[in-house]
C-alpha cells in the first residue's frame, strides 16, 4: 500500500516504472498542500533564508518566489505579494496568540520578527500551493 500522500497526489504505483506522470489538480490535493504541516515548515524554512539572504521586501519576495517556481515574478504578480505581505504583517498584529503559535521557537524574538516570520510564512505557503509549484514546466 502507497503513503496516502503518494495516493492522493496521483502518484503511479511502484510496481512498474513510468515515464511521464499524469498531470492532476483535485481539491484534495489543495487541501493536502494547505494542511500538512511539513509544507508549513518548509514555507517557514524558505521564508527565513530569504530574510536571512536578502536586504529588501521586493528582492526576498523574488528569492521565494524564484525558489518555489523557479520562474521569476511578474510585477503585477510582485505587487500582489507585497500587497498580501502587508495584508498578513497588519493581521499578525492585531492576533498575537496567532502569531507566537506560528513561531515557537522565537521566544527570545521580538514580537514584530515574530509577525514578520508569520507573514512571510503564509505568503511563502501560498506560493507553494500554485500549480507552477506542484507542475514544473
Amino acid at each position: 500500500m502507497p503513503p496516502p500522500q503518494m495516493t492522493l497526489m496521483n502518484a503511479p504505483s511502484r510496481e512498474f516504472c513510468v515515464a511521464r506522470r499524469e498531470r492532476t489538480n483535485t481539491p484534495l490535493q489543495a487541501l493536502l498542500l494547505m494542511n500538512e504541516e511539513e509544507y508549513f515548515k518548509a514555507a517557514k524554512v524558505t521564508s527565513m533564508n530569504a530574510l536571512e539572504e536578502t536586504n529588501s521586501t521586493e528582492s526576498g519576495l523574488n528569492y521565494i518566489y524564484e525558489t518555489i517556481t523557479s520562474h521569476l515574478p511578474s510585477s503585477d504578480r510582485l505587487n500582489l505579494m507585497k500587497e498580501t505581505l502587508v495584508d498578513f504583517k497588519e493581521y499578525y498584529e492585531g492576533k498575537p496568540e496567532l502569531a507566537k503559535s506560528m513561531t515557537p521557537a522565537m521566544k527570545e524574538s521580538s514580537f514584530s520578527e515574530r509577525v514578520d516570520i508569520a507573514a512571510w510564512t503564509m505568503v511563502t505557503h501560498g506560493l507553494l500551493n500554485l500549480e507552477l509549484a506542484k507542475v514544473r514546466r
